[in-house]
């Protein structure tokens, strides 16, 4: 399968362990699993992207988000519930920010980077993943979309299930 280059905004549905990523045109973008040895495994056209299961750090529990090569590119920590930061191996901090409105539904941010939002209606069917211009333009914008998605899939999720379960 051939993939195309991110580009925004982005269809991302997510159907039991498997995770879509689709382009304004149509084209396959990322195509990811999670569970298994990894957190998340994503096929890019730059090749696989990995997210490793969480490990506890000096101050945080983080997972390692790892390039194709093999080679550690981020960090996503997580200092709290609802509180996340993505370290870029280049010591570039992104913060994260999730969050449940009642008239604008399930979604999160990614600092000025990305953001994502669930439709108000069956909005654990996809969410659509908005990338800035800035983002589009870096040389790890693969990796960034990839750690987007998945963090957005994971808020997304969480803020669901914590609506369901409080009754709201």
């Amino acid at each position: 399968m051939t993939f195309d280059m991110p580009s925004s905004p982005l269809k991302v549905k997510t159907k039991k362990a498997d995770l879509v990523a689709t382009g304004p045109g149509g084209g396959v973008v990322l195509q990811g699993t999670t569970g298994g040895d990894f957190a998340f495994v994503c096929q890019t056209a730059e090749g696989a992207v990995t997210i490793t299961h969480s490990s506890k750090g000096e101050s945080a529990k983080f997972n390692s988000v790892r390039n194709a090569a093999g080679l550690e590119v981020a960090r996503i920590e997580h200092h709290m519930i609802k509180k996340w930061q993505i370290r870029m191996s280049t010591g570039e901090s992104i913060p994260v920010t999730s969050g449940r409105a009642m008239l604008t539904g399930h979604g999160c941010k990614i600092g000025d980077l990305a953001k994502a939002k669930a439709p108000w209606l069956a909005p654990q069917r996809y969410f659509k993943l908005t990338l800035s211009d800035e983002l589009l333009h870096r040389p790890d914008c693969v990796v960034i979309s990839v750690i987007a998605a998945w963090v957005a899939e994971v808020n997304i999720s969480a803020s669901i299930s914590a609506s369901v379960s409080s009754g709201g």
